[in-house]
């Protein structure tokens, strides 16, 4: 069954060489009991580590079943321990984390025996030593004898063929000794038993046969085994591998980390400090991206995407990008430049032709059509220079409602102005205060700010009157502005056609305000209600004033196309109003000083085109002057309402691929996002913080993991002997491995999820620090994304399983004689 074959075993301590065994060979029965005596140092337990395969043998052979051990490897090695070696050692080598049961079950897990089958088996190996009733006590509850039996039962519960014992009766008293000695002695009935003892007298009553060795040679054998002799075995099949799956590992590990509650919790708290301070700083950059989304998604009603006639270019105004050089000037000098050079610059002239139009309707249609559209709403709006007059303390007077233009962004701006086609969209952001919302298309709404106040000279302008006393006014009931009229003169009523000094055909606007005001063709707009601004609301629709409904200005456009003055400026080619100059002789405004102080945006729109050399059509000249008239059918402004930054990039996208279609080569329009530009700034301002936080943070994440490191290597060094144990049971060096990087897994898993948990719970705490310091409420800045909660976790895992690794395989590497002998 067993031959010892010549076996030597040299070990060398510096320059010394040590024969621990010299030219040994012994064979062993099937079923004997085996004492080898000898004093300490003579090679008792090299001789027994050989046989079980846990050293190996510098010369000679090991004949295991007829077969030469020469060629085995690793893997061979840890089989032959797990299936037909049972070890039982002079302190027991229990591990002192795992019950009396999950002890014994050991070796049956490496051999991949089913749970139900291990733990059937390992309670009836307890019940033959005597332990049934102690299976769920853990080894510092037992006696040293209870221990003892323990051992021998895990020795016994895989059915090895030989048991292999050292001074297993070395730590016991007389009558434990004897106990443990009867348990053997029953046992070698079946299985070959090879002790090491120093016990003469124990071993020449119980054992079968007595080796005596000393320095490493055999002395005498009480009872030689010839192999001429040797009885026919019957192998049985065993497992030729034994493997230790994760998930055991995993157990392992948990119970080993279990049992040390405070230190595990200490650095498990210790490694989630890095992630703590990650996940606040992502926690906080997310709340605050979030309140910017918010912010300005909230201010996108007030400031939408505009694509006006006159567009600037913000990037590169605030960016310097393109901007001209400037001379420095001399020491003693100044060099002049003008500023409105600059400026005109990052200008553009944004041509809104009928194709243009169009293409922005479709997207607009088809996104309404879609289950979720992307876009509040869109209004195009076109030049009106409508004619108003109204009563106002009984004097009829004319309401200044030309638009005038802002040379920064183009925009427009008027009392007077039109309002959309979605009534909901409306009154999201404003209250029917008093009366109703225009419901006929001669029906108009007071726009009012949400504080019920208004200045005088906005007053003035609405023709609106109010009452002083002592230099206080007297409130305004806004019951008695419900009815107010306003009277819109037609072309064909307010310009009058004549001849000048040249005998040049002329139109000129009249003056009887209280003649055109009683004119039956003269359109009346009445308000029906006061609409103000909800308190809740981030930004506002409108300016304050008056809002018609698109409908009524859809009519007076065509109206205005087929008046007088617009037919006329089609076939003269002429701008009428409101300079009544050639379109030639605009050209000398170019080089006037007084360029931006121009408040009509027809005449500043040509400037701008002229200024840019740009190849404009005679036709499109011509509806520049039609927009002064109210007769022209290009919108001067196209404005865009978007629900999400998602939503607003799909338009700029969908813009910028008018601008690469053949249709829109020579006609690139430039969209104004304001906003966009301001937020994105802030955005990658906030970004740039948290880029540098996280690379601190990240720091004592990096030092948490090398400390991880250091902690896991204390647990090798204080797991030897668990390791000498294992290895004894068969399990192999990547099963050691597996068991550390289980455990560095459960201390990073641990790590992340109570960095976690302490982030949540410091979330609330931080909205209510930031929230009393801003003064206002701006909600739940800090906020961690649940999906970069479980990053943090999967990251806290891999570090601290990439800082065990080295550890783990220094544990791997360990050699199990050694790892056993380690106390």
């Amino acid at each position: 069954m067993l031959e010892l074959k010549n076996i030597s075993k040299h070990y060398n301590a510096g320059d010394l060489k040590v024969e621990a065994l010299k030219d040994v060979s012994i064979n062993f029965r099937e079923h004997e009991f085996v004492s080898i005596l000898g004093p300490s140092g003579c090679g008792k337990t090299t001789l027994l580590n050989i046989v079980g395969g846990l050293d190996k043998y510098t010369s000679g052979d090991l004949i295991i079943e007829g077969k030469s051990t020469k060629n085995f490897t690793d893997k061979d090695w840890d089989a032959y321990r797990n299936s037909k070696i049972g070890f039982v050692f002079q302190s027991y080598n229990l591990i002192p984390h795992l019950t009396v049961l999950e002890n014994v079950e050991l070796s049956l897990t490496l051999s991949g025996i089913k749970a139900k089958e291990r733990k059937e088996r390992a309670k009836n190996a307890l019940s033959d030593v005597g332990l049934g009733d102690v299976i769920n006590k853990k080894p510092n509850q037992l006696s040293g004898g209870q221990m003892q039996r323990v051992a021998i039962a895990r020795a016994l519960v895989n059915d090895p063929q030989i048991i292999l014992a050292d001074e297993p009766t070395g730590a016991l008293d007389s009558e434990t000794s004897v106990q443990i000695m009867e348990i053997l002695k029953k046992i070698s009935k079946r299985r070959l038993i090879v002790m090491v003892t120093h016990n003469k007298e124990l071993a020449e009553k119980y054992s079968t046969r007595i080796i005596n060795i000393l320095d490493g040679v055999i002395l005498n054998d009480s009872s030689p085994y010839s192999p001429r002799q040797k009885e026919k075995v019957e192998i049985t099949a065993k497992k030729e591998k034994t493997s230790m799956s994760f998930l055991t590992a995993f157990n392992l590990s948990f119970k080993n980390l279990f049992s040390k509650k405070a230190k595990t919790f200490l650095t498990g708290f210790a490694g989630s400090i890095g992630i703590i301070g990650i996940a606040l700083i992502l926690a906080v950059s997310s709340g605050f991206t979030a309140y910017i989304n918010n912010m300005q998604s909230d201010t996108l009603s007030g400031y939408p995407i505009t694509i006006s006639s006159v567009a600037i270019d913000y990037s590169a105004l605030t960016s310097g990008g393109g901007m001209p050089e400037i001379s420095e000037g001399e020491d003693g000098t100044l060099n002049v430049y003008n500023i409105q050079d600059i400026l005109l610059d990052f200008g553009n002239f944004n041509y809104l032709s009928n194709d243009f139009v169009n293409y922005m309707q479709n997207y607009y249609k088809e996104d309404q059509e879609k289950n979720n559209p992307e876009l509040n709403a869109m209004q195009i709006q076109y030049a009106t220079n409508m004619f108003v007059l109204t009563d106002y303390n009984n004097e009829i007077v004319k309401l200044e409602t030309s638009e005038s233009v802002s040379s920064l962004s183009g925009s427009t701006s008027s009392i007077m102005f039109e309002g959309f086609d979605d009534k909901d969209y409306v009154l999201s952001y404003y209250d029917e205060v008093v009366g109703h919302y225009p419901s006929d298309k001669n029906e108009v709404a007071l726009i009012i700010g949400d504080s019920n106040t208004i200045s005088t000279t906005q007053l003035q302008s609405l023709g609106i009157g109010y009452t002083e006393s002592n230099g206080t006014y007297e409130p305004i009931s806004l019951e008695s502005l419900i009815g107010k009229e306003y009277k819109v003169i037609l072309n064909n009523d307010r310009y009058t056609e004549g001849l000048d000094e040249n005998s040049n055909t002329t139109f000129t606007e009249r003056t009887d305000y209280q003649t055109l005001y009683n004119l039956e063709s003269a359109e009346t707009l009445t308000i029906s209600g006061v609409l103000r601004l909800k308190e809740d609301a981030a930004s506002s629709l409108f300016s304050e004033g008056i809002m018609y409904l698109p409908e009524f200005r859809r009519d007076y456009t065509e109206n205005c196309k087929n008046s007088e003055i617009a037919k006329r400026t089609v076939q003269d080619k002429k701008l009428y109003v409101p300079y009544k100059l050639d379109i030639s002789e605009l050209n000398m405004f170019i080089q006037d000083d007084n360029l931006f102080n121009f408040t009509d945006p027809y005449v500043m729109q040509y400037i701008i085109v002229n200024q840019y050399d740009t190849d404009i059509t005679i036709d499109e000249v011509i509806e520049l002057a039609l927009q002064a008239v109210g007769a022209s059918s290009i919108p001067t402004g196209i404005y865009i309402y978007p629900k999400t930054f998602e939503a607003k990039e799909n338009v700029l996208n969908y813009i910028e691929e008018w601008n690469e279609s053949e249709i829109g080569q020579g006609n690139n329009i430039i969209p104004t996002d304001a906003t966009g530009f301001l937020t994105s700034t802030l955005g990658q301002l906030v970004d740039i913080i948290s880029y540098v936080l996280i690379a601190f943070a990240s720091i004592s994440l990096i030092v948490s993991s090398i400390m991880i490191g250091i902690i896991t290597y204390t647990s090798v060094i204080e797991r030897t002997k668990e390791i000498g144990v294992l290895r004894s049971i068969g399990a192999r060096k990547k099963d050691i491995s597996r068991l550390f990087n289980a455990e560095t897994t459960t201390i990073g898993l641990l790590s992340g999820i109570l960095g976690i948990v302490v982030t949540y719970i410091c979330c609330p705490i931080i909205n209510v620090i930031i929230n009393s310091l801003a003064g206002v409420n701006v909600g739940q800045i800090a906020m961690l994304n649940p999906l970069h909660a479980l990053l943090l976790v999967a990251i806290s895992v891999v570090l601290t399983l990439i800082s065990g690794l080295i550890p783990s395989r220094i544990a791997a590497k360990k050699d199990p004689v050694v790892a056993l002998r380690t106390e």
